[in-house]
C-alpha cells in the first residue's frame, strides 16, 4: 500500500470547489490513478481534514498503486504532496490509536407491507446507535435497534479489532453533485480513540479496504498509529 499526503491550495477555485463537492473530491483523487480498465488502482481510500489554525486543508490517501501526483492539473491544485510505501505489520493484543470517518449505515429489508418494499440502505443517526455500529456493544436507552440483531457482526468484530476508548462525533450530512446533476446525500462521522487488535490477518484486510460504505467519496479510511 502506499500512503499519501496533500496540502489543498486555499487559493484554488478547483481546490475549494473538492472541498465543498464530495464527487468533486473524488473525480480530483482519482486524476493521480489511470483508468481501471488501464490497470488503475483497484481502490483509494482518503479523507479532508482541515486546520483552521495553519488555513489550509490536507488529503491523506492509501491506495494500492503508487499515485502520481503530478497527473492533477492545473498543477496549483495541490501542494506539497508527499508519498510513501506502507507495509504495516500487526500483532494480537497489539494497541493503537485510530481515526476513522465513517459514513454509517445499515441494509434493512422491508415486507410486502410497507409502502416500499424491498431491501434499502438507511442511515444510523442516534449517537448511541453510531457507537453501537462500530463497536457491537449496546449502551443506549431501551432495548438494542431491531438492526444489530443476535447475528449481525459489528465493524469491529468483522475487522479483527476491539474498541477499548472512543469518541463518535457527529459532523452531519454532507452532499456532492454528480455530472447528470443528481445529488449525493452521506452521514458524517468521526470515530477517534484506542482499539486492540484481535485478529492481525483480519485487521490488515480491515485497514487495506476501508470500513463502511461511501468509500470513494472520503470515508472509510482507518488511520492508525503507535498508542
Amino acid at each position: 500500500m502506499y500512503l499519501s499526503r496533500m496540502i489543498l491550495n486555499p487559493r484554488s477555485p478547483v481546490a475549494l470547489r473538492a472541498l465543498g463537492d464530495l464527487h468533486a473530491m473524488h473525480r480530483l483523487i482519482w486524476q493521480a490513478f489511470p483508468r481501471r480498465e488501464e490497470g488503475g488502482a483497484r481502490r483509494v481510500l482518503y479523507r479532508a481534514e482541515a486546520s483552521p489554525q495553519k488555513g489550509y486543508t490536507r488529503v491523506l490517501a492509501q491506495s494500492d498503486q503508487k499515485p502520481c501526483w503530478d497527473a492533477v492539473s492545473p498543477d496549483d491544485i495541490l501542494l506539497n504532496t508527499q508519498t510513501k510505501l506502507f507495509t504495516p505489520a500487526f500483532a494480537e493484543g497489539q494497541f493503537l490509536r485510530f481515526r476513522l470517518r465513517a459514513n454509517p449505515t445499515v441494509i434493512r429489508t422491508f415486507g410486502e407491507g410497507c409502502a416500499r418494499p424491498g431491501r434499502r440502505r438507511l442511515g444510523v443517526y442516534t449517537e448511541a446507535e453510531q457507537r453501537a455500529w462500530l463497536t457491537g456493544n449496546w449502551d443506549g436507552p431501551g432495548d438494542r435497534p431491531a438492526w444489530m440483531g443476535p447475528e449481525r457482526q459489528s465493524k469491529a468484530e468483522a475487522g479483527g479489532f476491539g474498541i477499548r476508548e472512543m469518541r463518535a462525533d457527529d459532523l452531519g450530512v454532507w452532499t456532492g453533485r454528480k455530472p447528470d446533476g443528481m445529488q449525493m446525500q452521506f452521514l458524517s462521522v468521526e470515530y477517534n480513540g484506542v482499539l486492540q487488535v484481535t485478529d492481525p490477518a483480519a485487521f490488515l484486510r480491515c485497514l487495506e479496504n476501508g470500513i463502511g460504505s461511501a468509500k470513494g467519496f472520503g470515508f472509510g479510511l482507518l488511520s492508525v498509529a503507535p498508542v
